[in-house]
């Protein structure tokens, strides 16, 4: 359903941020239908922590076998036009609750090793905690989800923003010239949603 309202923005490229599908089963289908989108700059994902959780093995198994790009700590450089645009995905630490997020240094340091001065670069995380290295890097744009808004909201922010701050629950954060969008999600890990909807972001980038 969520893929077919896709359809009229015609998105020039489609970014996934892992968990795809808690059902292994079905992750070869939910892949061709992302593609079926037919985004000219193409599709590309990162790991969630649910494709270790389910079998990381046969997971990368699917996407090696599937027209989404995965990246686990690379990336890769397209073009709008003139304009080059570095996509990278980092590997997921996991754990559900970690709190040594070093490994997110160590990545993002390899993905960064292969940008230009000149790339727009877009960090696919699955973890949106990412942003505060992600900023001292000055990476412009990253898309992480993992959170799904903490499933309740208020005012378009998760309910439990102001108890986990730090860890860019739902939405738009910017830090120094860093942009982070975290994406409720379109799943569910409890079933059941509160002033929290379920999403698949559809964002726009100008140049100016």
């Amino acid at each position: 359903d969520i893929l077919r309202q896709a359809e009229p923005f015609a998105p020039d490229m489609v970014l996934v941020t892992g968990d795809v599908a808690d059902d292994i089963k079905q992750l070869p289908g939910a892949l061709k239908m992302i593609d079926d989108l037919g985004a000219p700059l193409g599709a590309y994902a990162c790991l969630g922590n649910h494709e270790y959780f389910r079998g990381i093995g046969e997971a990368v198994r699917i996407y090696d076998r599937s027209p989404v790009a995965l990246f686990i700590n690379k990336g890769q450089r397209v073009y709008r036009g003139e304009t080059p645009i570095f996509i990278g995905g980092i590997d997921d630490p996991r754990s559900m609750r970690i709190s040594d997020y070093s490994i997110f240094r160590e990545d993002l340091d390899q993905i960064l090793s292969e940008t230009n001065s000149d790339d727009f670069v877009i960090l696919m995380s699955h973890r949106p905690n990412v942003l505060d290295y992600a900023a001292e890097r000055n990476v412009h744009l990253t898309l992480s989800g993992h959170t799904h808004g903490g499933q309740v909201g208020l005012g378009g922010r998760s309910f439990f923003e102001s108890v986990w701050p730090e860890r860019y629950l739902w939405g738009h954060y910017q830090k120094n010239e860093s942009h982070l969008y975290t994406s409720a999600g379109a799943g569910h890990w409890f079933p059941f949603r509160l002033g929290c909807p379920a999403e698949a972001p559809v964002l726009e980038l100008l140049k100016v």
